[in-house]
């Protein structure tokens, strides 16, 4: 009797503590259930945020593809078609002629159309100019797709930082947190540890928070990503095939523009209020607070049309000398360096110095990302001035040695 009563005993005692743990169990996930949900309402993060940012990113792959198109295939298009040197030097250099041209016209046309359907006509150029190059059977309809292929670049160049600086909310402005996406789609829906997943979500932001704090710097990056991909496509299919391929990223923008929103300030500034609101409320989400978002647009808006415009005589002026030289200056010595035609060239560079096309092709998709990457380290680590003096010493000297490996092997090749 008394055995069987011990027995009961414990069984009741081990019944509770179940009790109690599941209990506790529950409670635990409640609690972290409301922490997600603070942190994601905190973060304003909603899914047509993401689908927007990430579409609109996709004209950033598209500007590197196109930038790394021509090396991989640029003899087998000479051997094809027959170009002459004159002719193929055209086909390489009318692309900038093209962006030349386009970053003329993408500030009047981005205000003009609205940052969406600028990036819809940056597309449909896009997609015009591959098919140009991948149905053409002599030099001008490679020229005039090569051309159309310039213009939308620069479209995409202008339109993209200033179209995600607009939506982004104020706390995430001037990028998004992409890696957010993966953690909370991903790893939330897993059942894993939540200490793990807070700690994952703060690496994620973090990284992501910092990588995108520029979205040039990140657009630089899916530039590179472009490049990159280009570089080793173009070893393994045809050059009309990698035109075609080129279309991919454009086609998918082309329908998202038609389900994604207008930029908030964009629609704000040419008078549209009710669709200001609806587009913000879109990407705030519809339970949002967004009154003093909106309160602080509309301010920044009439600040914005108080200030006096300033004309291109009076910023000729002698006191805006300086600034105009230097930040001209950076920008037009970063080209002039010739990092694209060493990019374009490429393949026949390596081949001229000895090496295997297909090895350069791949050590430049390889080397790429990795440079990007550690630019974006230490740009706030290092600051932009020293990083900048840096990397044009590097530049020099890559350039020097490059210039002094072609020498000697001229002389060497004079002297046998």
């Amino acid at each position: 009797m008394k055995e069987e009563t011990r027995v009961h005993l414990l069984d009741s005692n081990i019944i509770t503590n179940n009790n109690l743990h599941k209990l506790d169990d529950d409670a635990n996930n409640n609690n972290n259930n409301a922490d997600e949900a603070a942190i994601v309402d905190s973060l304003n993060i909603t899914p047509t945020l993401l689908l927007t940012t990430f579409f609109t990113l996709l004209g950033s792959l598209s500007l590197g593809f196109t930038i790394g198109y021509i090396a991989p295939v640029q003899s087998e298009i000479i051997e094809e078609l027959g170009l002459s040197t004159s002719e193929n030097s055209l086909f390489v250099s009318i692309n900038n002629v093209g962006s030349a041209m386009g970053a003329i016209l993408c500030g009047k046309l981005a205000d003009y159309l609205g940052r969406r359907r600028a990036l819809g006509l940056a597309d449909i150029l896009y997609v015009l100019g591959w098919l140009s190059i991948a149905v053409a059977q002599d030099a001008w309809l490679l020229d005039l797709g090569r051309w159309m292929l310039g213009v939308a670049m620069s479209i995409c160049t202008f339109v993209i930082p200033i179209y995600i600086a607009e939506f982004a909310p104020q706390n995430l402005r001037g990028g998004f947190v992409v890696l957010y996406m993966v953690w909370y789609m991903i790893f939330v829906n897993a059942k894993m540890n939540y200490r793990l997943l807070f700690q994952l979500l703060h690496f994620c932001f973090f990284l992501g928070h910092f990588i995108l704090e520029c979205n040039c710097i990140f657009m630089q990056l899916m530039c590179s990503v472009g490049s990159s991909l280009v570089f080793l496509l173009g070893l393994i299919v045809p050059w009309r095939t990698l035109a075609l391929i080129g279309i991919i990223p454009s086609l998918v923008q082309i329908i998202s523009v038609f389900f994604i929103p207008e930029s908030p300030r964009w629609l704000m500034m040419i008078g549209k209020n009710e669709e200001f609101e609806a587009a913000l409320r879109q990407f705030r989400g519809a339970a949002a607070d967004i009154s003093q978002e909106v309160f602080d647009i509309k301010m920044s808006a009439e600040a914005l049309q108080e200030k006096p415009k300033v004309s291109l005589l009076q910023l000729l002026q002698k006191k805006y000398a300086y600034t105009l030289t230097v930040g001209i200056g950076l920008i037009a010595f970063s080209v002039l360096v010739g990092v694209t035609g060493v990019l374009a060239y490429s393949r026949s560079i390596f081949e001229s110095a000895g090496l295997s096309g297909i090895t350069g092709m791949v050590s430049l998709s390889v080397m790429q990302l990795p440079s990007v990457v550690l630019a974006i380290i230490l740009t706030d680590k290092c600051g932009r001035r020293p990083l900048l003096m840096i990397s044009s010493v590097g530049v020099c000297v890559g350039c020097l040695l490059t210039a002094s490996a072609f020498t000697f092997q001229v002389f060497k090749q004079m002297l046998c």
